[in-house]
């Protein structure tokens, strides 16, 4: 297998721009014929009840061009009366001739033959009464015995390969050729010929006194609900037996935002989004029916045909803490150029992506053009956004009074500076400060069309968002390429290529480390009584004197203005096929698919003396890196009707590698802060590390669709996949999926019920795999070290940084599905499924003691890595409810609404044994444990103490249990005032032993409402969505509940504080240092994170009718307004109770450390085509 990579490799790199390469030579096979280019002459002419054949003739003399034609079809009455005016012949001819149902085409040598058009159109009568076509015109047919010969080509004129011909009410039929030619014997009793074709309209053919037909077929227009996009091929929609969920390009369309996974929340049953961030290109978490692993949880996103692992987007570095630096993996993909979003939820239609389709896959495709006049269209929105809620915190009056307070309460001094509030003012107002009102815009102009075979998509994109947050934001460039080219009947071959760069600016916020690493910490700890800036000029900070600012505080304003950290994305993805039809049934198509891409994240941190917040060390750090992905498939499909049976069986291969190549590099000590460069820094600070890394897989994968007479239907599929991220002997996988499905409502005895139209019942299994671990984590790696000692000497060693484990092999999952469809009343359709997904062998990193390690002489202990292992088992089980309303054609307001309702219970069965368990903690004030996962419950519950309320009375207090270690004293120690915490395991003594299962971050459901009205010239569109059931830890409170230190600003709710003249309350005293642990991870921060969401509200109109009065160069024109995420009605006191996982880590979910908010957003745009 490593040769074959290796011959695939080589050739990659010799295509140094293979991109432009392919779009160079597929340009060529577009070149225009001769014929074409005399078809493209205009045409001047004005006549009067004239004869047609001397019409053809002075058009003739006009163009060189020379037609061939028969008596018949030119006769002597036949007349034209037209005046054009340099008009492409073509367009000239259709005028003249179409009325008189007479074709034309053109051959290379650019003669152009004339023929009759077949006679399309349904019987209106029988035995012997007159038929009439789509055209208006009676057609009295003469019924005679012979033979039917004709020609089947598309609009282009290109011949169609295995076109079927059948004689309406027998069995009796034909297909045509490699040259869409066909042969047919007739009787005397055969009237009506049926035609039809893949990709094409179906029609009805009258045989008159025509024995030699040109049949024109019209493409079909497919609405994505009659088809959807499954692995490699597609697939109608009344013949899936799987659980798929289909979006519209309409659905999502001027959305205001950054990628289609955040469009995507709300839209589909089963499918949980999440904003983990509020930022421009902020982290984005997509899971489909629950946690299906302990590592990333987001699905396979497939591209035009090209794989992109949703958990490989952790892209910025920083320089503190934990900040939510994980970006969206969509964010470079511009939304307007996609055309659908099929969703793959159960794993008997995932199983055919294996190994990498544990959490689901999701399969995006974009636009391509259509055949006919080309289409310029323009697309472009404007708006504003600003977050929709502040907390509510203490002004500087406020905060004077709060000061004095807490002086009184401890029996202080007074600080001078609030001698008397009445004199202050409002202070300043952080939150205002960092939070300012952001401009959003986006402008997209495309161009799609087709003629001789070859249809195009080209594209380009800008897209400017301006972060709430001020030093944030997102720039985007995109350019796509769609081509396709019917080269010959039996050759078809296409590209889709796209190039995107995005620029994006990242303010940390969602951070444990408030010091510095997250700015809305820092606005809501930092004292009004800090100035942003000096008198002269500088940045304001904590000061000096007793009590004024927070140290924890700092210059928020500062810090999010001279902190950079940049990340910028270059993606360059394209896909090249090649597909050919043979021997009638078989097709063979081979795709090269390949992602490049070249990233750069850099990180600054400045030298500062914001008051008593100082840093003498200046540092930079930058990380390059370039990866490169290719994968080669190779699919033959066979496809046969035979009477009532069809039978669709494919089989494949496919072989990927990805490689990657990145460099970080820092240094520090730099003489200035404004103008840092690596070479600026002190080279004795310098530090760098490479990483390679390669990956290499190889598959082989197989399906069988058979259904019988649209009643029955059966698929199965079975996928092999040899990576080599494990040992040998464990590279191999076997995954299968099967489903079955019976549609009842084409059973006769069903029938008879007008008011069922549609119902369905689906059955599937399937089992898939997950791989998502880092490279070589089955065998043990050498790390560098410096070693200095006076008995080796000095110099460079190497020493073993993990444990090896060959054993470990990818993760497992089954589930199983049911499902049924119904259609009722032609209005409603409902879509119910329930699943059960087990999920097992986990790849986790082993716990092991602290102290093994590798000693190194005097460089201490060098901790090594724990090995990867697999163990744990995993249950969730649910359903997914889909409920669509639509008015109907007739109606004089179109409505369609479409409810969608998901829920799942998560369940962790086993880990490496039965009484251990998986604590997560948080990286502030001494690391508390905050989340615990463990057997029978799901994962990442809350995990600590239970409240009981507050120490009210002398003899409470003696009467309790209290901190283990703590006196019963006001002011070192647990007192009046304090939180009673549960001694849950009569102890005596409050310690860890007495944490519990405090709330949980898992929704008990989810739910979307879309309603789409039309009126005459007026579409409106209100989207609502939410959760319910689940619980959120609100650390927002901790900083700005707890009351643990003499400076730095509070909620106001802490006026309502317990003192002794206020004792009938649920805040706590004031206690300096917080001996007994207030602000600790309790149930007084659980919160329920309920919503009820107005997501989105546009209002448009069609000005079309206005505009073609005067300009006819525009076909559509339409403005909007938008307003997106205009109300959420929650219990929740935070900014926001969208709260996802931190950093996508999913035991650290519905944690609130001070997540970027997602603002409110109000667009005004336009949709035009020419």
């Amino acid at each position: 297998m490593k040769n074959y990579f290796s011959l695939v490799t080589a050739i990659m790199k010799l295509s140094a721009i293979p991109i432009l390469l392919m779009l160079t030579s597929f340009c060529s096979l577009a070149k225009v014929t001769t014929g074409q280019e005399i078809l493209a002459k205009n045409v001047t002419i004005s006549v009067s009840n004239k004869e047609l054949k001397s019409v053809l003739k002075d058009v003739s003399k006009m163009t060189g061009a020379k037609f061939l034609y028969s008596r018949e079809i030119i006769q002597s009455d036949r007349r034209v009366t037209i005046s054009v005016k340099e008009k492409p012949l073509s367009a000239f001819l259709s005028l003249v001739l179409t009325p008189l149902r007479i074709s034309f085409e053109v051959d290379k040598n650019g003669y152009i033959f004339l023929n009759t058009i077949a006679i399309a159109g349904v019987v209106s009568g029988s035995d012997g009464i007159a038929f009439e076509d789509n055209t208006g015109y009676e057609a009295m047919p003469v019924i005679l015995p012979g033979k039917l010969t004709g020609k089947i080509v598309t609009e282009e004129g290109v011949p169609i390969v295995s076109a079927s011909i059948q004689v309406k009410g027998t069995t009796r039929g034909t297909t045509t050729n490699k040259e869409g030619l066909f042969e047919l014997s007739t009787t005397d009793e055969d009237k009506i010929l049926i035609i039809s074709a893949i990709g094409y309209e179906k029609q009805e053919i009258v045989i008159g006194k025509e024995s030699r037909f040109l049949i024109i077929m019209k493409t079909q227009v497919l609405n994505l609900d009659d088809v959807v996009v499954i692995g490699y091929g597609t697939q109608k929609r009344k013949d899936v037996n799987s659980s798929i969920v289909s979006i519209k390009a309409d659905d999502l369309k001027n959305l205001p935002q950054t990628g289609i996974d955040q469009m995507l929340q709300g839209k589909a049953s089963g499918v949980t989004v999440t904003q983990n961030s509020g930022a421009p290109g902020g982290g984005v978490s997509v899971k489909i029916r629950g946690i299906s692993t302990f590592g990333g949880t987001e699905p396979l996103y497939v591209i035009d045909g090209v794989p992109l692992e949703g958990n490989n987007n952790k892209d910025a570095i920083s320089f503190v803490g934990d900040g939510e630096s994980n970006m969206s993996a969509l964010s470079f993909l511009n939304p307007n150029d996609i055309l659908s979003v099929d969703i793959l939820k159960d794993a008997s239609a995932t199983s055919i992506y294996g190994n990498r389709a544990a959490n689901g896959v999701i399969i995006i495709t974009t636009k391509k053009g259509k055949a006919g006049d080309g289409k310029i269209t323009f697309d472009g929105y404007y708006g504003v956004a600003n977050i929709s809620k502040y907390l509510d915190l203490m002004d500087l009056k406020a905060y004077g009074a709060y000061k004095n307070g807490i002086a009184d309460f401890t029996g202080t001094e007074r600080q001078p500076q609030f001698a008397n509030i009445d004199l202050l003012g409002k202070g300043t107002d952080w939150q205002r400060a960092i939070f300012q009102s952001a401009a959003i815009q986006n402008y997209q102009l495309a161009l799609s069309g087709g003629k001789a075979g070859t249809t195009y998509y080209i594209s380009g994109n800008y897209f400017n968002q301006e972060g709430t947050i001020i030093g944030s934001g997102l720039k985007r460039k995109t350019i796509r390429i769609n081509l396709d080219n019917q080269v010959k009947p039996w050759l078809k071959l296409g590209v889709n290529g796209s190039y995107s760069s995005t620029g994006q600016t990242i303010t940390l916020t969602n951070n444990s480390n408030n010091n510095y690493g997250n700015v809305i910490a820092m606005a809501i700890q930092q004292s009004p009584d800090v100035p942003i800036t000096n008198v002269d000029g500088t940045y304001g900070g904590p000061s000096d004197i007793t009590g004024l600012g927070a140290m924890s505080g700092g210059n928020p304003v500062a810090q999010a203005t001279t902190w950079h950290t940049l990340l910028t994305k270059n993606k360059l993805q394209s896909n090249l096929y090649v597909q050919t039809t043979f021997l009638k049934d078989f097709t063979f198509r081979s795709d090269f698919g390949s992602d490049l891409n070249w990233n750069n994240s850099d990180a600054w941190m400045p030298t500062f003396a914001w008051g008593r917040s100082i840093n003498n060390l200046n540092s930079y750090k930058v990380q390059s890196s370039k990866t490169t992905f290719w994968n080669w498939r190779n699919v033959l499909t066979w496809q046969k009707r035979i009477k009532q049976h069809d039978v669709t069986i494919m089989a494949g291969q496919e072989a990927q590698e990805y490689e990657t190549n990145s460099i970080t590099s820092s240094r520090s000590k730099f003489v200035s802060n404004d103008l840092y460069s690596l070479s600026l820094g002190d080279p004795s600070t310098a530090s760098t590390i490479q990483s390679l890394l390669q990956s290499t897989q190889e598959s082989y994968f197989s399906r069988i669709i058979y259904s019988f007479d649209n009643r029955y239907s059966f698929t199965a599929n079975i996928r092999r996949d040899q990576t080599s991220k494990f040992a040998p002997g464990k590279q191999i996988g076997w995954f299968p999926g099967i489903s079955v499905s019976w549609t009842i409502s084409n059973e006769e005895f069903l029938k008879s019920f007008s008011y069922i139209n549609h119902l369905k019942i689906r059955a599937g299994y399937g089992e898939v795999g997950n791989q998502n671990v880092p490279n070589y984590v089955y065998g043990s790696a050498l790390s560098p070290v410096f070693i200095n000692s006076s008995a080796f000497g000095s110099g460079l060693g190497q020493y073993i940084s993990n444990y090896a484990n060959p054993n470990v092999k990818w993760e497992h999952q089954a589930q199983t599905n049911l499902g049924i469809d119904v259609g009722i009343a032609q209005r409603f359709d409902v879509t119910v499924d329930l699943y059960n997904k087990i999920s097992n062998k986990f790849l986790f990193a082993a716990t092991y003691p602290a102290f093994t390690g590798t000693g190194i002489p005097n460089s201490g202990t060098l901790g090594m890595a724990a090995p990867y292992v697999n163990y744990g088992k995993m249950q969730n089980k649910g359903y997914d409810i889909s409920l669509i309303y639509h008015s109907g054609k007739n109606a004089k307001v179109d409505w369609k609404s479409t409810l969608i309702f998901s829920h799942y219970q998560n369940t962790v069965k086993e880990l490496n044994s039965q009484t251990s368990n998986i604590v997560q903690t948080l990286s502030v004030n001494g690391n508390p444990p905050i989340t615990k996962t463990m057997v029978g419950q799901p994962v990442g519950l809350f995990y600590g103490y239970q409240t009981v309320g507050l120490f009210q009375t002398i003899d409470q207090l003696n009467g309790a249990a209290i901190r283990a270690g703590n006196s019963r004293d006001a002011k070192n120690g647990t007192y009046l005032g304090d939180i009673q915490f549960r001694d849950q395991d009569k102890s005596g003594a409050i310690d860890g032993d007495d944490r519990v299962i405090i709330g949980n971050p898992n929704p008990k459901f989810t739910f979307g409402f879309t309603n789409n009205f039309s009126y005459q010239n007026f579409d409106l569109s209100i989207f609502v969505t939410g959760t319910y059931g689940n619980n959120i830890f609100n650390y927002t409170r901790v900083w700005g509940e707890a009351m643990t230190a003499t400076a730095g600003n509070q909620m106001a709710s802490v006026k309502d504080r317990w003192t002794y003249e206020n004792n009938n309350t649920s805040m706590p005293r004031y206690a300096n240092g917080d001996p007994n642990d207030n602000g600790g991870i309790s149930n007084r921060f659980i919160e329920d994170g309920s919503y009820l969401r107005i997501q989105n509200i546009t209002l448009g109109y069609n000005f079309t009718p206005l505009m073609h009065r005067n300009l006819k160069a525009i076909s559509r024109f339409r403005a909007y307004v938008s307003i997106q995420n205009l109300h959420t009605f929650t219990h929740y006191s935070g900014y926001d109770p969208e709260v996802g996982p931190v950093n996508g880590n999913v035991f650290l979910s519905g944690i609130d450390l001070g997540r970027y908010p997602v603002p409110r957003t109000i667009t005004g745009g336009i949709n035009v085509e020419f």
